[in-house]
């Protein structure tokens, strides 16, 4: 009984394994080299290439400013002096934007700001203290090839300028846009 079992079994094995066929030509000829057979042979193109992928870090500082009037600063009846005196204006207020940028693509960005109409007769923000900031563009590399730590980046520090009216206060007096884009 073993003997019949494992007979079928392994019959059972063998008439159930795959088997490849192709195409078979027989020739038969009476004349020599008349004998000939052909096979079309196909092929297909892929188009593997990495996809982009787009990827970068904006991070923003505080970018609340405060101007002063200015003052001569505290009188001091002892001394009949004043201390610690203001000078009109922002100081050394900066604000930055820093992009790092962890595309298999180079990127463009463009910075541009636009002042609230409310007060673009006074104020501005600018790339310098003494510059007014319209737009401002530039070119992050890609990161391939690089370490998550050392990935190309840029830092913009942004100056205010100008002034502000008297009682504006903790009032958006501008608005900076950041465009990223394929370059």
């Amino acid at each position: 009984m073993k003997r019949l079992t494992a007979l079928a079994l392994c019959l059972t094995t063998v008439f159930t394994l795959g088997t490849s066929v192709s195409a078979a030509d027989t020739l038969s000829s009476t004349t020599a080299g008349s004998n000939t057979s052909s096979q079309q042979v196909k092929g297909t193109y892929r188009d593997d290439t990495n996809a982009t992928v787009y990827s970068v870090d904006i991070e923003w500082s505080d970018f609340n400013f405060e101007y002063n009037k200015g003052s001569k600063g505290t009188w001091n009846p002892a001394t009949h002096k004043y201390s610690e005196p203001k000078p009109a204006g922002w100081g050394d207020q900066t604000g930055t934007i820093k992009m790092t940028n962890h595309s298999n693509a180079n990127v463009g960005y463009t910075l541009s700001c636009e002042v609230d109409s409310k007060y673009s007769d006074d104020f501005y923000l600018g790339t310098s203290k003494d510059s007014s900031l319209g737009s401002t563009t530039g070119t992050l590399k890609t990161a391939e090839g690089t370490t998550v730590t050392n990935a190309p980046s840029t830092q913009l520090t942004i100056y205010p300028g100008g002034s502000l009216p008297a009682g504006t206060n903790d009032e958006n007096v501008a608005t900076l846009t950041i465009t990223i884009g394929a370059k």
